[in-house]
């Protein structure tokens, strides 16, 4: 008699697609949080200055947040797309769960998240240990703390064996809310593509 062969979409090991996803979100979720915490840095920089350092030379702050939103518009709807893409599938195959590619990837990303809360950490001590610990440090510690803090739960919550979905929802819609206001601010610090053209060098004045 003759056997029927489970398809590939049907059985638990995850497909090619999956690994190009796993590592889309990979790439997407680094580019997103580094962008994020630079946007996070550069305000500081602009509206908390440290007196006793130079910062911002001419347009350098305010170029540095438009490369970070424009690395954000694409990158984080290409995170988010990925991994409800990857969502989907868990559902469908809820063996699936707990295929090595998912785990590896969520394990990484715990492994950096924790790595830079660690870092947060020292560096804190340490500033204060020199009588260092200025409002913009202190700021820009806030940011890590939150991008990372973010990444982490988030994840730590995916990895377990029974994920609450109502987490889930909550720390992705934190997300969603703090790079929407991020990129929105961006407008208000490094002007619109408007005011950027008017203002390049050599452009006749108004």
């Amino acid at each position: 008699m003759e056997q029927t062969q489970p398809s590939l979409s049907s059985s638990g090991a995850p497909t090619a697609r999956n690994v190009f996803l796993y590592v889309l979100v990979l790439i997407t979720l680094a580019m997103s949080a580094i962008n994020l915490g630079t946007l996070g840095f550069q305000y500081i920089n602009l509206y908390v200055p440290d007196p006793s350092l130079v910062q911002c030379y001419g347009t350098s702050c305010q170029d540095a947040i438009r490369w970070s939103i424009a690395s954000l518009v694409v990158m984080f709807p290409a995170l988010v797309w990925a991994w409800r893409a990857l969502e989907r599938d868990v559902t469908a195959f809820p063996e699936r769960r707990r295929s090595r590619a998912r785990r590896w990837l969520l394990t990484f990303t715990l492994f950096v998240a924790g790595l830079v809360l660690l870092g947060d950490a020292i560096a804190l001590i340490y500033s204060w240990l020199g009588g260092d610990l200025t409002v913009q440090f202190l700021l820009k510690l806030v940011v890590m703390a939150v991008v990372s803090g973010t990444v982490f739960g988030y994840f730590q919550n995916a990895l377990s064996e029974v994920p609450s979905s109502a987490k889930s929802r909550m720390i992705g819609r934190f997300a969603i809310a703090i790079v929407t206001l991020a990129v929105v601010a961006g407008f208000f610090s490094a002007g619109s593509p408007f005011q950027a053209s008017r203002s390049r060098p050599g452009e006749p004045a108004p």
